[in-house]
């Protein structure tokens, strides 16, 4: 039996309180509003969001339009939704259920629940993806595509400029994850390395690093694989290891003045944020302790007496012995890879416990 006009009223305004307290004006609540049939009040949030974000007078329309006609998706438990790597533009939003984020060599890094948007990256920058992003159970999305997107943030620009900020958010975090040789920058900081910081996306076979040449740029891979090599005395070439997601080149060059001891080549695909030669020199003169730290690492890793070469530097931090400031090196015992001490091998990916 049909409900009264009272009582369905009543039946949408309990609804739309409850969408709107948990997950805020966001699509999944007008998703949950507009799925009800309730349209009158999926419009009416609709333009209040719009009205928040400055959007015009067609953009409930186009909000409205972008949520009806966006494809949803079911993902059964630990299935893909989008891998690293990847090439695609198109934003997701979780409906149902809740998702991991997972990068190579450090395993999972978050998770996103009902209401998070993620794929940002893509649509804003035609970036690749930076992580691959698996459901941890019986999970729903709602696609957008980029002409989708695109008309909706015409209508309202504040709504790219607060996804502009949410990847710029997720980005500092993969580029100075706690612990990393960037780590303890303040916001000021990270605003000055943002402006001064430009992506950069190359092929298979590109050289981000020439042995025996001064580095041009300091680099931060983030995602992708590159080989690092140096040639020997009898001109063969010698395998040390592979940068992967997180790792940088060019820092011990540019610190020391130096050529580089090794080259590194790119695997396949790989994007990486680029700090000309001359900003980065002039950015390490002013931050002493990251100067230090990143130093610390680059020796750990590619002298001969790499191990002992480090801790020195990194001894020397701090006279007082305080770890806030130490980065132990630690020896893969499977591949024999030294790094900064990490959950994961940055050269083979093997989660295990660490031995000096």
């Amino acid at each position: 039996m049909p409900r009264t006009p009272h009582l369905r009223a009543t039946a949408a305004l309990e609804l739309q309180r409850e969408a709107l307290h948990k997950f805020g004006p966001t699509l999944y609540a007008l998703r949950a509003l507009r799925t009800a049939g309730l349209h009158e009040w999926a419009a009416e949030s609709a333009a209040q969001w719009a009205a928040d974000f400055g959007g015009d007078a067609r953009a409930v329309t186009t909000l409205l339009g972008v949520v009806d006609r966006a494809r949803t998706r079911h993902f059964i438990r630990d299935e893909v939704i989008i891998r690293e790597g990847e090439a695609s533009s198109h934003l997701y939003v979780v409906l149902r259920g809740d998702v991991i984020v997972e990068r190579q060599g450090q395993g999972v890094i978050g998770r996103l629940q009902q209401g998070a948007v993620f794929g940002e990256g893509g649509l804003l920058e035609g970036a690749r993806r930076m992580a691959t992003v698996r459901a941890t159970r019986g999970t729903s999305v709602m696609e957008i595509n980029a002409q989708q997107a695109d008309a909706l943030c015409r209508r309202v620009p504040r709504l790219r400029e607060d996804l502009r900020r949410q990847y710029r958010a997720r980005m500092t975090d993969l580029l100075i994850p706690p612990g990393s040789a960037l780590a303890g920058l303040s916001a000021s900081q990270i605003d000055l390395l943002w402006t001064r910081l430009v992506p950069r996306r190359v092929g298979p076979g590109f050289n981000l690093a020439h042995q025996n040449r001064v580095a041009g740029e300091f680099g931060i891979i983030l995602s992708g694989v590159a080989d690092v090599w140096r040639r020997t005395a009898d001109g063969g070439r010698e395998t040390l290891g592979r940068l992967t997601a997180g790792d940088f080149f060019g820092a011990l060059s540019l610190l020391t003045g130096e050529p580089n001891r090794v080259s590194a080549t790119a695997v396949g695909p790989l994007q990486y944020m680029s700090l000309e030669a001359g900003d980065f020199v002039d950015l390490m003169d002013a931050w002493w302790q990251q100067r230090r730290r990143l130093q610390a690492v680059a020796e750990a890793r590619w002298r001969p007496d790499r191990g002992a070469a480090a801790q020195d530097l990194l001894d020397d931090l701090l006279p007082d012995g305080s770890v806030s400031l130490q980065l132990p090196v630690m020896r893969c015992p499977y591949c024999g890879h030294n790094q900064v001490d990490a959950d994961r091998c940055s050269n083979c990916g093997t989660q295990m416990p660490w031995v000096p």
